[in-house]
Order: structure tokens, then C-alpha cells, then sequence
């Protein structure tokens, strides 16, 4: 938050030293900006009827109360998760909350800046999924508790990973960011085998571990673009196809308990 505080600021002084004085319409704008930036929503009484310039100051900031970041960013991910990143501009989001693109730019330069705030808390959730046990050797049902949760955080933000190719080659940034998660991935993947192995309950070498982690990651990556192209309707029936695929996977390692295990929880998730 310190940050935008400082580009806001930073932008009000670049708006007091303009060599060429904007007309009123535009005046408007920035002042009721500025308004809403630094202390919020409208407040005080309305100036009187005769007061032209005070009210029209008063009516333009009023415009955008109520109007959050938070409103904004929620109906851009639903819009990309329906229609796909691709086929969503400004123009529908502003539609969508039934502002002025104008507001809608308050809070967001355009929409590549839009999808690195929703990369961001994307980023957060996933970081949160791939946490491992520390405390003692994982067993089979936290690699089935980590899909999940990574899986239900692919499927809220499914449009990052169905259009993911467009996305990435758009921004560097991100394709770094993006690069440093499945790495961190490839890690958990690897850490929670290697686990499994030491209690016995898989029998794989380091390789064998290592390509399996890669193997994982692949299909997690795609399966959402796999799925699509199949033609599956139910998201939800996809993802948990998906978190299945993922397990038969490690299925040939495990010892005779362990797969029957496996299938009994592969079970008692398709009930």
C-alpha cells in the first residue's frame, strides 16, 4: 500500500505542474480523484445552490463513492474466468460495476495492471498450498490434501492457467514469477516423495522422484487447457479428475498397502 501511496502522490504533484492548464470537465476528474484517493468517500454537507464551483467539486467527487480496488478486482476474475482473459477489455469491467472506465482507472493504469494485482494474490494462495510438513514425514493423504488446495486455487484463478501462454509472453515480470512457483513446486512435489520413501511407504530413487515432481507439475500446469479442449463442462468434475491423474502418477512406487490406500481414497473422492 505504501507504494500506491507514493505513485498517488507522485501523480498529484505531476497533475499541479502541468504547463498547459486541462479544461473543467477534466478538472472535475482529478480533483474528485484526488479526493477519493486521499481521504475517501464524499463527506460533509453539499455547498448551497449558488455555489457552483463547490458543488460541482462536491457532485464529481460523490460520483465515486463507494467504489474499491477489491469490487473491481473480484468481477475481473470472474469476467476472465467466463469469457477468457483475451476477450475482456476495461470498457466491460466498467460496464460490469456500472462505472466510468474513467473511475475504473483510478485504481488500475490498464489491464496488464489489473492482472499482476490478481497474479499477486494468486501467488499468495499458491505459496500458502505448497507448504509442507515439517514436523514430521508426510504420508499419502497430505499429497492428497496439497493437490487439492492447489488445484482449487488453479480453479479460482483458472484463467491465469487456460490462457497462460498469451499472458506470460505479454510480461516478463510475471513469466519470472510464474517460473519461480512451478520451481517452488517442483521442490514441494520432490520434498513430500522423498518423505514417503523414508517412511517406507514408496520405492523410488532420486530420479525417479525428480522426474515424477516434473511429470506433476505438467499435467497441473495443462490440465485445465487438456480439459477445455476435451470438451468438459463441469470444472469441477475436471479438477478432480485432475487431482486422480496427479496420484495415479506416484501410483507405481507405492508399496501393496499404500495403492490399495490410494484407491480407497481415489474412491471415496469420485462418492
Amino acid at each position: 500500500m505504501t507504494d500506491l501511496n507514493t505513485q498517488f502522490e507522485d501523480a498529484a504533484k505531476a497533475v499541479m505542474s502541468l504547463k498547459q492548464r486541462p479544461d473543467n470537465d477534466v478538472l472535475l476528474k482529478l480533483y474528485a480523484l484526488y479526493k477519493q484517493g486521499s481521504e475517501g468517500d464524499v463527506s460533509g454537507p453539499k455547498p448551497g445552490f449558488f455555489d457552483f464551483v463547490g458543488s460541482a467539486k462536491y457532485e464529481a467527487w460523490e460520483k465515486l463513492k463507494g467504489t474499491k480496488a477489491e469490487d473491481a478486482m473480484k468481477k475481473y476474475v470472474a469476467l476472465f474466468n467466463a469469457q477468457g482473459e483475451p476477450n475482456v477489455t476495461t470498457n466491460h469491467i466498467a460496464d460490469d460495476l456500472e462505472i466510468s472506465p474513467g473511475n475504473l482507472y483510478y485504481h488500475f493504469r490498464n489491464k496488464d495492471d489489473i492482472i499482476e494485482q490478481i497474479f499477486a494474490r494468486f501467488e499468495e494462495r499458491m505459496d500458502a498450498a505448497l507448504v509442507a510438513p515439517e514436523d514430521r514425514l508426510p504420508e499419502l493423504e497430505d499429497i492428497w490434501l496439497q493437490l487439492h488446495l492447489v488445484f482449487e486455487c488453479i480453479s479460482e484463478y483458472r484463467f491465469l492457467y487456460r490462457d497462460i501462454v498469451d499472458i506470460l509472453s505479454r510480461n516478463r515480470m510475471l513469466r519470472m514469477r510464474f517460473a519461480r512457483i512451478l520451481k517452488r513446486a517442483a521442490n514441494s512435489a520432490s520434498v513430500v516423495m522423498r518423505g514417503l520413501v523414508r517412511n517406507g511407504a514408496m520405492r523410488a530413487s532420486a530420479a525417479e522422484v525428480d522426474a515424477t515432481a516434473t511429470n506433476i507439475l505438467v499435467i497441473a500446469t495443462f490440465w485445465m487447457n487438456y480439459s477445455s479442449v476435451r470438451g468438459d463442462r463441469d470444472e469441477n468434475e475436471s479438477i478432480r479428475l485432475g487431482i486422480v491423474q496427479v496420484m495415479m502418477l506416484i501410483a507405481p512406487f507405492l508399496r501393496d498397502a499404500e495403492r490399495l490406500h490410494l484407491h480407497n481414497l481415489t474412491k471415496a473422492y469420485a462418492a
